[in-house]
This record gives structure tokens, sequence and C-alpha cells, in this order.
């Protein structure tokens, strides 16, 4: 079976040539049949090898670690930067307790890479929180990001896009260093949001960065390929509660 990481790399940019009808519908690349169109289908794959720009020099595999570890260290500071966020201590918190009563290693993650401008468009027309979607504007993204979006394995039983759901990202500089600590732009979990602001001085600003709370936080759609935004997932479904 192709590595789901870098399968949806290369479908992502186009540079799949194997045949995948239900990429769109997020349905298992291990299954996917073969077509008269092409010859051969992901079960006939060994191996799979996908160019990146250039000036990309972080790997998938190390993007997501890196996501994972960011995601780890919230959870282990979380009381303290919900403190911090909120300038109270021992703040009454109820934010998503599904998510945080979670462990962090049992969250499912996808990463996907994307240029900076694509990344923006996708959380301004999703169903992100106003606060997500404010502190995301006013960043002055890199050319190229990693995005490693995470969900509890109940947001991704349905093969259906439009039900399914996002509860936290980590976006990374695709042209950073593995080494520098600036690599992580923005890390999102339910109720908070820690953002790497690139456009302050530190030495003024006392650092770069910036925790903020969001009591009225909401999940969001999971990125599907060759979608413009999500109205279509929008619309009420019977049993579905958008």
């Amino acid at each position: 079976m192709v590595p789901r990481i870098l399968a949806d790399l290369a479908l992502d940019r186009g540079v799949g040539r194997f045949h995948h009808p239900g990429h769109e519908r997020n349905e298992p690349l291990n299954d996917t049949p073969k077509s008269e169109e092409y010859a051969l289908g992901v079960r006939d794959a060994m191996f799979l090898i996908v160019p990146l720009p250039a000036k990309i020099y972080l790997k998938a595999e190390v993007a997501e670690a890196i996501a994972r570890d960011k995601m780890e260290q919230i959870f282990r500071l979380r009381a303290q930067m919900i403190n911090i966020a909120l300038k109270k201590k021992k703040p009454d918190w109820h934010v998503d307790p599904d998510f945080h009563g979670a462990r962090p290693d049992s969250l499912l993650a996808r990463t996907y890479l994307t240029t900076g401008w694509k990344y923006k468009h996708r959380v301004i027309r999703n169903t992100t929180s106003p606060a997500v979607r404010d502190e995301v504007t006013s960043m002055h993204l890199p050319r190229y990001v990693w995005v490693t979006k995470f969900s509890l394995a109940q947001d991704a039983a349905d093969p259906d896009p439009c039900r399914q759901r996002v509860r936290g990202h980590v976006l990374i500089d695709a042209t950073g260093n593995r080494f520098d600590d600036d690599a992580v732009l923005l890390a999102h979990v339910p109720g908070l949001l820690m953002g790497e602001r690139s456009d302050v001085d530190p030495a003024n600003d006392g650092g770069a960065t910036r925790l903020r709370a969001i009591p009225d936080d909401q999940t969001y759609y999971p990125k599907v390929r060759g979608w413009y935004d999500f109205t279509q997932c929008v619309v009420a479904r019977p049993g579905f509660d958008s």
C-alpha cells in the first residue's frame, strides 16, 4: 500500500500517474481499481516518488513529526497556556472535552503540502471560527507550507468528506529548517490558538508567539482536492448538523 502521506501529496500536486477515482471522496487508496484508461492500479505500486519544488527543505514525514511534537507540547502545557491567554488563574474551561481528554498519540493526522495563499483561501472559506480566520489572514506566510490536520477517530469514520471534521491543525514553513524553532507558524487546538508572529520585532514585543483563547471555537471540514469552497457541505443534510 502506498503511504497515505505520500499519496496525498502526489495527488494534491497532480503528480500521481496511477488511477484513483475515489480520492475526491477520501476512499482508501488500497481499494483503488484499474480502469480502461490506466493499466495499473494502486495495488500494483511498489513505491512512489514525489518531486518537490527546489525551495522545500522539509520532508512530509519530518513536518508531521514536528506537528505531533507541537501538539504534545500544547497538551502538556495546556493549562498554563489557557491561563496566559485568558489572563486568569484556573479559568472555567469546557471547550471540546472529547479532544482535550484524548491522548495526543491517538489523534488522527493528515499532512499535505500547499501554498500560503491557498491555505488562507481554504481557511477563510471553511467553517473555522472568526478568531482563527482573523489570525490566519493577518499572517505573512511563505510560499509553501505543510499543513497537518488533527481529528478524533470518529471524525473521519464516514467516507463523505462533508460528514468529516477537523478539530485542530499545525502550520509549518516548508521552506524552513527542521532545527529552527520558527518552523511552526501556527498551532490550533479547540479553544486555543498559538500563532508565530513574523511581522513583529521580538526585541520590542517580548516574544513572537501569541496565545489566543477561543471559547466559542468550532470544528471545520477537511481539505478536499478540487473544491473551491465548502458550500455543498454547509447546506443542511438529513441527520447531519452542519
